[in-house]
Parts: structure tokens; C-alpha cells; sequence
């Protein structure tokens, strides 16, 4: 008996049956379903690929960029955004000393002979403050380069602030003394920003203002503390580490005095200072001649300060003089009259009277050691490992934030 053929399934769609799929047409449905696939793969690392780029830009504008080093200095960075506060909060310090500045300017009689001095006077720390103001983003970055090399040189020498130092500086900055002092005409450095008994410059010395109770202080304290931080973004802590480190370079600038030598080689010297060279040639030839170099100076020197003196400059030792000076003047021997030399002063015939290592003298020494801390800072900056990395897009906008 013959079997029966099966017939082929056949599916139902809206009650109408559909003919079964031939292979060509599973072929098809395949390929389909890949691209399908690889579309929506593609569209997911494409989504992938922007929330990245978004990440990435959020990274970059919120936490790279303000982590960027504006300075390295000795491995260690000077951020970015401690820079911008930086600078912020010297702008925002100049800003009151302008506006307390002008304040005085109006309440001056213009009419009055005998504040003329006065207005004066004004009017060039008006001048003053607005060219420290165009110069605050490159000097912030190089003070923001010494202060760290101060306080790695003071880390090197064991020299510390302690808190108690720290408070009692600011104490006493805002005119607040645990200890009385003798009066004295200075004022200080934040009761004069924030106006607190700030003497006006008189041609004669004014007492200082009357120290303020524990109570006032804390308050002009906590006040100051807030208008920094609202109009720089500057922190309590930011602020107190700028102090402290103002407290090291004092202490710094102590123990590099205390290393300068008392002595020196130096050269005793006179010079004739004339207009141009072919003066300075006349003056060798009389010179050579045989008159006296010392009338001679009295007589054609234009430097009114040593002519009287027969163009005596005294004992100086090196870094006291024009570099041009200084090279032919310990150059020479005892004796022996060197020039023309010319200096941004004019051409000099330089006689030499003496060369020896010898004492200086108690003004030289002072001046020596005042100087001991720049001297070490300019040498230090030539580090291998300190690089300035600043550029003029890193400066924060001129306007100050209002608010927090």
C-alpha cells in the first residue's frame, strides 16, 4: 500500500496561511539579522565613544586642567588653580589699596598749599599700585617659585613656623597684641588692606593706632577670612600658608645673614665721570701728563656726589658697582688708571688706590646681609630643576568674583 505524502507545514498570519520560507529566503532573513546586529553594535560604541569624549572633555576642563603645573620646582608642581587664587587675591589686595588710596585723593583740598605734598604723594602710589597691577600674573608665578624654594631650603635647614608663631604673627598683623608693644609709626600689612587704623603718610611720624581687644580681632578676623574666600576663592588654609611661608623667608633671610662673611675683597678707587669718550680721552691725555688726578676730578667730574672729594669712591667690594665698573676697577693694579669705561651713567677714568681683602664696614656688612636672601634666590632659580611653564592663557579673567 502507497504512503501517503506529508504535506509541508504551513504558519497562519491574520488567519491566511503563508507559504514556507525557502532557503533563499532564510539566507536573507540571516543576513538581515546580522546587519541588524553590527548596526546596533556600531551605534553603541559610537554612544560609547561620545559619552567618552564628553568624559574626557569634563576630565580635562574640571580636574586635568586646573591639576596642570604652571611651575615645577624641584619635582615639585605649582597647580594651576592655586596660581589663579594667587593671583586673584593679589588683584583683589591692590584693588583696596587703590580704592583706599582714591578715598584719601577725595578728601584732599585741591586748593590748599599744604596739602599739595600730600596729593602728591597720593598720586604716585596711585601710579605705583596700577603698574603692580598690570605686572601681577608674572610676578605671582615667579613669587609662587620662590616661596617654594624657600620653603625647601627651610625644610633643608630644619627651620620651621609653629602654629602658635603663625597665630600671633596674624594676631598682631590685624593690630591685636598679646603683649602691648612700644608704639611705633609702622602700620601693618592686612589692618592696612582692610583699612583697620591705617595712618595717613605725614611729613612727620604718627604713633600707632591703639591695639585692638581679642574680641575685635576675632571678628575682623573671621571677616577678612570670608571676603577672601568670596573674592578669590582663597581657603583659611590657603591664606594661613601664605603667611607661614612669609614667616620662613624671614626666618631664612636670618640664617643667610648670620652666614656672610665680614670680610671681602674689595678696591679702593676714584674715577672722573664725564659726557662722552672723547672727553674721557682728554682727561688720560692731561692725566698722562702729569696734572693731579684729584683736581682734576674736582674740576671735570659731572658726579657731584665724588668730585668735592677729588672723585674718591672709597673701599666697595664686588656687587656694589656697574658690572663694567667693577670688571676694570678689580682688573687693575694698585696704582694703575684704566678707561675710558663706559656705563649707563657716561665714561669713566678710574684711578686705583688700593686692592685687598679687608673688614667691611658696618654699613656695607647690614647692606651685605640684607641682600643675602635675594642673592640666594636668583642663584636658586637657575636650578636645573625649576621651569617656569607659565602662559598667558593661565591668568584668570581681571574680574573679581562677587559671592561664594
Amino acid at each position: 500500500m502507497a504512503r501517503r505524502r506529508r504535506r509541508p507545514d504551513v504558519r497562519k498570519k491574520g488567519g491566511v496561511k503563508e507559504k514556507p520560507l525557502t532557503r533563499k529566503h532564510l539566507a536573507r532573513r540571516e543576513r538581515e539579522a546580522i546587519q541588524l546586529r553590527r548596526i546596533r553594535i556600531a551605534l553603541t560604541l559610537v554612544g560609547i565613544l561620545v559619552i567618552g569624549i564628553l568624559g574626557f572633555g569634563a576630565y580635562q576642563e574640571f580636574a586635568a586642567k586646573p591639576n596642570a603645573p604652571v611651575a615645577i620646582v624641584n619635582g615639585v608642581p605649582i597647580r594651576l588653580s592655586d596660581y589663579q587664587r594667587r593671583v586673584r587675591y593679589e588683584r583683589w589686595r591692590l584693588q583696596l589699596q587703590e580704592a583706599e588710596l582714591r578715598r584719601r585723593q577725595a578728601q584732599l583740598d585741591s586748593e590748599a598749599k599744604d596739602q599739595k605734598l600730600m596729593a602728591q604723594y597720593l598720586s604716585q602710589q596711585l601710579q605705583q599700585v596700577q603698574t603692580m597691577m598690570s605686572q601681577v600674573p608674572r610676578q605671582t608665578v615667579q613669587r609662587m617659585i620662590d616661596d617654594e624654594l624657600v620653603r625647601q631650603e627651610a625644610t633643608r635647614r630644619g627651620i620651621t613656623v609653629s602654629e602658635e608663631e603663625l597665630q600671633q604673627n596674624i594676631e598682631e598683623q590685624f593690630g591685636y597684641y598679646r603683649t602691648p608693644p612700644t608704639p611705633t609709626p609702622t602700620p601693618t600689612a592686612i589692618a592696612e588692606t582692610l583699612s583697620i587704623a591705617t595712618p595717613v603718610p605725614t611729613p612727620t611720624p604718627r604713633p600707632t593706632p591703639t591695639p585692638i581687644t581679642l574680641e575685635q580681632f576675632q571678628k575682623a578676623y573671621r571677616n577678612y577670612i570670608e571676603m577672601v574666600r568670596k573674592q578669590t576663592g582663597m581657603s583659611e588654609t590657603d591664606l594661613r600658608e601664605v603667611l607661614r611661608t612669609e614667616l620662613l623667608r624671614q626666618k631664612l633671610q636670618e640664617a643667610l645673614a648670620a652666614e656672610v662673611p665680614t670680610t671681602a675683597e674689595q678696591v679702593h678707587a676714584r674715577h672722573i665721570l664725564v659726557k662722552t669718550e672723547d672727553e674721557a680721552r682728554q682727561v688720560l691725555e692731561r692725566l698722562n701728563k702729569g696734572e693731579s688726578f684729584e683736581l682734576l676730578a674736582k674740576e671735570l667730574s659731572t658726579d657731584e656726589s665724588t668730585k668735592d672729594k677729588g672723585g674718591d669712591l672709597g673701599w666697595f667690594p664686588r656687587g656694589q658697582m656697574v658690572p663694567a665698573f667693577e670688571e676694570a676697577a678689580f682688573n687693575a693694579k694698585v696704582g694703575e688708571i684704566v678707561g675710558p669705561v663706559q656705563t649707563s651713567f657716561g665714561w669713566h677714568v678710574i684711578k686705583i688706590e688700593g686692592h685687598e681683602v679687608r673688614e667691611l664696614e658696618p654699613g656695607m656688612l647690614q647692606f651685605q646681609r640684607s641682600q643675602a636672601l635675594d642673592k640666594w634666590l636668583a642663584k636658586a632659580r637657575l636650578g636645573e630643576g625649576v621651569k617656569n611653564l607659565w602662559r598667558p592663557e593661565m591668568v584668570p579673567p581681571t574680574e573679581i568674583p562677587l559671592g561664594g
